[in-house]
């Protein structure tokens, strides 16, 4: 399972909805359709933005230096997630928009 940031909302009338994370600068870091029913509804967004690659290798090379000893060789494999932060979350449903500031510690 994945981390997600569950929303509850609520819509007076049934219809598509857009849910969506968005920063400061006002990029769009997640974003899901869906339909709601009239009255209260669940949403959940992924935090995870990319998923992780397959180590084909293991890498069982000797590090030569202290940075190398320390370095996360597997960096680049693992999955991508939202970084911490204070993000606005961005509802619209039922022919309005409401969004509030959301803080990922």
């Amino acid at each position: 399972p994945t981390a997600t940031l569950k929303v509850d909302f609520f819509s007076n009338m049934a219809g598509a909805y857009t849910a969506k994370i968005v920063d400061a600068s006002g990029k769009t870091w997640v974003e899901i359709k869906g339909e709601a029913v009239r009255g209260f509804n669940t949403a959940s967004l992924p935090m995870r933005l990319e998923a992780a690659k397959r180590i084909e290798k293991l890498d069982t090379s000797k590090p030569k230096t202290g940075a190398e000893a320390v370095a996360d060789r597997y960096a680049a494999n693992r999955g991508k997630y939202l970084e911490k932060g204070t993000y606005k979350l961005v509802v619209t449903a039922g022919g309005k928009t409401t969004d509030r500031e959301w803080k990922l510690d």
